[in-house]
């Protein structure tokens, strides 16, 4: 029987997979926040990305939102009551700052989401 995280209108791992596979443009800051080299960096980061690390990043990013789910954790509840696409947009804008955060320092990440090395 699926939980109620998996009858989820959005799946996390495909906005995470998506993030991870589009051109890195720092949309999440706002206009004032984005460095163009910064941005040129992690999108440099991001293209070196193997299929591993790729489907490593979806899973953890899968993880986070499935933990925030099962704690109810307001952030992530915001995103799933949300109407229209706003809930999947936050959601994107979630996953591309953890794709900054993951590119930057892969254990840290891993960390944050309850992974240990």
């Amino acid at each position: 029987m699926k939980t109620n995280y998996d009858n989820l209108s959005f799946l996390p791992t495909i906005v995470a997979y998506a993030v991870a596979t589009t051109p890195y443009d720092a949309k999440e800051l706002s206009s004032g926040n984005r460095d163009p080299n910064e941005i040129i960096r992690i999108d440099a980061l991001r293209k070196k990305m193997t299929e591993s690390q790729i489907n490593e990043f979806f899973n953890l990013c899968d993880s986070k939102c499935r933990n925030a789910y099962d704690v109810k954790a307001d952030w992530f509840m915001k995103i799933v009551k949300a109407k229209g696409n706003k809930g999947r947009d936050m959601l994107y804008s979630f996953c591309s700052h953890w794709l900054v955060a993951y590119l930057n320092d892969p254990v840290k990440f891993k960390n944050s989401c309850g992974v240990k090395e």
